[in-house]
C-alpha cells in the first residue's frame, strides 16, 4: 500500500542549497587549481577562412541578334525581348533609322541601364545596324571604309575579364554576291588577327540550311579560312530558311551555346551565351524624403513653436523669410533627406507569369507549325 506524505513531509525531503562562496576565496580556489570546470561538450566555432571566395556567378552573359523591320515601332516589343531574355547585349539588324533622327530615336528606345550605338543606311530607307548594351559595358567603335554591299558596325566591348570585337552585318537582298563576297573577304583580312576574341553576327540574306546555294556555300568557305565557325542550326525566318548567322573562333572558347527564340518580326531572335559573367546594371544616387514616416502629433506640435507663429514680424520680407526658414527646418527635423543607389533595370510592368506562358505556348505552337510546314516530303 503506498503511502501518502503531507506537504510539511514533502517540503522536508528539500535539500538546502550549498552556501555561496565569496568571490575572493573563489578566485583563490580557482587559481590554485582546486575549483574547475568540465569543459563543455560544445565544438568549437570554425574560423572564417578569408581565402574562399564569397561570390560565385553563376549568371553568364548573353547577346541577342534580331532583326527589327523598324526599332521605332518595335519598343514595347523590345522591352518585352529583354524582360524574357534578359540580354546584356542586342545586336540589331534593319533598324531603319535615319542619320538625321537616328540618335535621338535609338535613344529612346534603349530600355533603362542601357545605351546604344548605331550604324544608319544614309542613301536608302530601311537598312541600318545597332548595338543595344548595358551602360556598364566600356564600348569603343571601330571604323572602316565604306563597304558597298552590306552595313556594318565594329565595336570592341571589354567585358571583364574577357575584350570581345563585335561586328554586326546587314547584307540587303538586293546587294551583288561577288561584291558581298569581296568586300566581306577584305573585312576578314582586317580583323583576322585581332588579339580580342571575335564574334560576328548579323543577317546576311543568304540560306544556309539544309543544302545551302553558291552564295552561301561561298560564305561558309570563306569564314572558314579563317577559321571561324558558323552556330545557328534553327530557322530564323518566316520561310524556313537560316539567314541570321553567328560566327566566332573555335580557339576562343567565347561562345557556350545559341538557341532560337520567337519571332521579332518575319525572323525569330537568336540567343548567345557567352563564357563571361553577365555584367551587373549601372546604378545611380536619388534623394528623398520618407515623408509617411512623419509623426502628425510632433509635427503639429513643432509648428506651433514656430517663430511664425509665435512672434511673426510686421516686414513682409522677413515674414516671407521666417515662413521659408522655418518649414524648411521642421521638414529636415522630421523627414530628412535620405540617398541611396537604386539599380537601373528595364521593367515591363505589364508582363506577368500569365503572359509569358500564354508566349511560351504561342511559341511552342509555332515551332511545331513550322516543323509541318518545312517537314520533307
Amino acid at each position: 500500500m503506498l503511502r501518502q506524505y503531507s506537504r510539511e513531509e514533502l517540503m522536508s525531503f528539500n535539500r538546502p542549497a550549498p552556501p555561496s562562496i565569496p568571490q575572493s576565496r573563489f578566485i583563490r580556489l580557482r587559481l590554485s587549481g582546486l575549483c574547475l570546470f568540465r569543459p563543455t561538450k560544445r565544438p568549437k566555432k570554425r574560423r572564417h577562412r578569408t581565402d574562399q571566395k564569397q561570390y560565385q556567378p553563376s549568371l553568364t552573359a548573353k547577346l541577342c541578334l534580331l532583326n527589327a523591320r523598324s526599332i521605332v515601332n518595335k519598343i514595347e516589343a523590345l522591352n518585352e525581348l529583354v524582360s524574357d531574355a534578359r540580354p546584356d547585349i542586342l545586336a540589331i539588324t534593319e533598324t531603319w533609322l535615319t542619320p538625321t533622327n537616328g540618335d535621338h530615336e535609338l535613344a529612346a528606345c534603349c530600355p533603362s541601364g542601357f545605351s546604344a550605338v548605331h550604324q544608319p543606311r544614309a542613301s536608302r530607307r530601311g537598312g541600318g545596324v545597332a548595338v543595344i548594351f548595358k551602360s556598364t559595358i566600356s564600348v569603343r567603335r571601330h571604323s572602316h571604309p565604306t563597304f558597298n554591299s552590306f552595313k556594318l558596325i565594329d565595336c570592341s566591348l571589354s567585358l571583364r575579364p574577357i575584350a570581345i570585337r563585335l561586328l554586326v552585318v546587314y547584307r540587303p537582298p538586293a546587294s551583288s554576291h561577288s561584291v558581298f563576297r569581296d568586300e566581306f573577304s577584305s573585312l576578314l583580312e582586317q580583323i583576322a588577327l585581332t588579339n580580342e576574341k571575335l564574334l560576328i553576327v548579323g543577317d546576311f540574306n543568304l540560306s544556309i540550311r539544309d543544302q545551302p546555294d553558291d552564295a552561301a556555300q561561298r560564305l561558309l568557305d570563306s569564314t572558314e579560312a579563317f577559321g571561324l565557325s558558323q552556330l545557328v542550326t534553327s530557322a530564323t525566318h518566316e520561310g524556313g530558311s537560316i539567314l541570321d548567322l553567328v560566327f566566332t573562333r573555335s580557339s576562343d572558347d567565347l561562345v557556350r551555346g545559341t538557341s532560337v527564340l520567337g519571332f521579332f518580326s518575319d525572323h525569330r531572335s537568336v540567343l548567345v551565351s557567352l563564357s563571361c559573367r553577365s555584367p551587373r546594371f549601372p546604378s545611380m544616387p536619388i534623394s528623398f524624403r520618407r515623408l509617411r514616416d512623419i509623426d502628425p502629433e510632433a509635427f503639429v506640435h513643432d509648428i506651433e513653436r514656430l517663430n511664425l507663429i509665435t512672434d511673426p514680424s510686421d516686414a513682409l520680407d522677413c515674414l516671407v523669410a521666417q515662413y521659408n526658414d522655418g518649414l524648411r527646418s521642421l521638414i529636415d527635423k522630421h523627414a530628412p533627406v535620405v540617398t541611396k543607389n537604386v539599380v537601373l533595370r528595364p521593367s515591363a510592368p505589364w508582363i506577368t507569369e500569365a503572359t509569358r506562358q500564354t508566349k511560351r505556348e504561342a511559341s511552342r505552337r509555332e515551332d511545331l507549325a513550322e516543323t509541318k510546314t518545312h517537314r520533307p516530303s
